[in-house]
């Protein structure tokens, strides 16, 4: 699993999770995406976190509201609070964007960018933490095998997306 991929990307988002629980999710809604849609993603996100609770009781998810609606966590600081902002699927430690899933490529390389369908992400993601919380992440060494055992380059990963 060397190739940087989207794939790739996603498992070491859910690495990420594993480690840095509690995490938040921020969902938004843009472009064309239809209300229908996106009810559909906020009850796939719902209910896959459900079922990951279930295997990893340890690992706390948040679907939080998106930050222009009143009720809003506080948590989000103000260059998050911007209307333009264009990811469908956002990801955040406390105040740390830590990946985005949409078309708008993240500022920083901190953060890392999966360019993906949400249903479709959300299959992978929550597929990963199912398997990697069954095999003991993160409280194992080498429990994922070789093919998750190097470090994570975000710079080769957005290159290959935009070769």
């Amino acid at each position: 699993m060397n190739a940087s991929t989207n794939e790739t990307a996603i498992a070491v988002l859910a690495k990420l999770m594993l480690e840095l629980s509690p995490v938040q999710i921020l969902p938004r809604a843009i472009g064309t995406m239809s209300e229908g849609e996106f009810g559909d993603i906020l009850r796939l996100v719902n209910s896959k976190i459900l079922e990951v609770h279930e295997v990893a009781p340890s690992l706390i998810i948040e679907l939080a509201l998106p930050p222009n609606d009143e009720d809003s966590p506080t948590l989000f600081n103000s260059e998050i609070q911007t209307e333009e902002m264009p990811y469908q699927l956002s990801f955040y430690k406390d105040d740390r964007l830590i990946a985005v899933v949409g078309d708008h490529e993240p500022k920083t390389m901190e953060t890392i960018w999966i360019p993906e369908e949400p249903m479709q992400f959300c299959e992978e993601l929550f597929g990963n933490l199912l398997q990697f919380a069954e095999a003991g992440y993160p409280g194992c060494e080498g429990c994922l095998g070789p093919a998750f055992d190097w470090k994570w380059d975000e710079r080769t990963h957005r290159d290959s997306l935009l070769a």
